[in-house]
This record gives C-alpha cells, structure tokens and sequence, in this order.
C-alpha cells in the first residue's frame, strides 16, 4: 500500500514541478517582451526628441544633467561627456546663474515650470532661449525634463522693431525740437540732438560734416 501510496505522490509532486514550470517560462516570456517593448518605446522616443530642433536636458533631482539630446551638443559645442553630471547652471552665461538657480529651484519644487534666462554655448555665445520644464521618470528615478525653444529670431525681430520705434520717437523729438527752435539756442539744441543721436546708435559721439 505504501508503493502506491508514493508512487501517486511523485507523480503529484512531477505534476505540481511541471506546472511551476511551464509558469516560470511564461513569466520569462512575459519579462523578455516587456524588456523588449521598453528598449523599443525608448529608441522611439529618443528617435523622435532627436529630430525636434528644440534643446531637450533630463535633469536629476538635485538639477544635474544626466542625459541631452544631439541638438545640444551640437548648439552648444559641448560633448554629453562635458555636460553629463554638471549643474544645468553650468549653460546659463555666469552673470545670470544667480537668477536661474533661484528659478531652477522652483522647478524641482513644481512652483515654476519656465526659465527665459538664455543658454551660453563652449564659445560664450548667448543663446536666447524659452524654457518650459515637467517632472517625470528617468531609467527609474524622479527627473525634471526640459525642453528649450531657440527664439533668436524672435529675439532679434523684436529688438529691430523696439530699434524702429525708438528712432521714429528721436525723429519726431528732435523734429518737434527744431520746429520751436530759437535762433540764439541753435548751436546748443544741435550739440544735444548729436549727443541724443549717439547714445541711440551706441557711439561716443556724432559729427556732422560739410
């Protein structure tokens, strides 16, 4: 009795191994797919932030860079090896660090969520930049991601037209000056329309010549 008795338990115990088993091996598919559709997620994503010509920087908690994306390395002329691991400060022209640091933690705080402090490439050239950051996940950990629109155009469309603007103001100023002019106050009213004409272009001084 006790032979049979064991031989139904092995074959229990055979049947409860090969269900384990066949279980394991689905978990492990289930496990390799999941890796795969990750790996897979993650190129698309890396493919798709790679063809915008936005500045993208993943930021750790502390508001250190830990990834970018090919545009920045290429605008601004440092390798990810350069950029991996510094402050993002370290991309803010030095006389504005100050500002951004104040305005970067407020971002890892979630009480700001844009930067118009503008980026400084290897070279020292300003990069006039709006920043607009979100918190998210990176390989795992909390991160801060963000993305920074190149408005140098815009920049430089609205400095012409502020340019525009404040010489038809000086126009009409120094137009309105000489239409009320005294004869006896000409030399001087001209000496101050030169001086007015030069602080506007960025000279020490105009001349006017015969």
């Amino acid at each position: 009795i006790n032979h049979f008795i064991n031989l139904d338990m092995d074959a229990e115990s055979r049947k409860i191994i090969s269900q384990l088993e066949a279980k394991l091996r689905r978990e492990e598919e289930k496990r390799v797919k999941t890796e795969a559709l990750l790996l897979q997620t993650r190129k698309n994503y890396e493919t798709f932030f790679n063809k915008i010509n936005d500045l993208l920087f993943v930021l750790d908690e502390n508001g250190n860079i830990v990834h970018t994306k090919n545009v920045v390395v290429d605008k601004l002329g440092y390798s990810r090896d350069e950029l991996s691991g510094k402050s993002v400060l370290f991309v803010h022209p030095e006389d504005r660090r100050e500002e951004a640091g104040i305005i970067v933690n407020e971002m890892l705080q979630g009480r700001e969520m844009h930067c118009p402090v503008p980026l400084i490439t290897k070279k020292g050239d300003h990069i006039p930049v709006e920043t607009r950051v979100a918190k998210g996940i990176w390989n795992g950990r909390p991160a801060l991601f963000g993305v920074s629109k190149d408005i140098t155009r815009q920049y430089e469309s609205e400095l012409l037209i502020k340019q525009n603007q404040g010489l038809q103001d000086l126009l009409l100023k120094l137009a309105s000056t000489y239409i009320n002019i005294e004869l006896e106050n000409v030399d001087e009213v001209i000496q101050q329309s030169l001086q007015e004409m030069a602080e506007f272009v960025g000279a020490d001084r105009t001349y006017i010549f015969d």
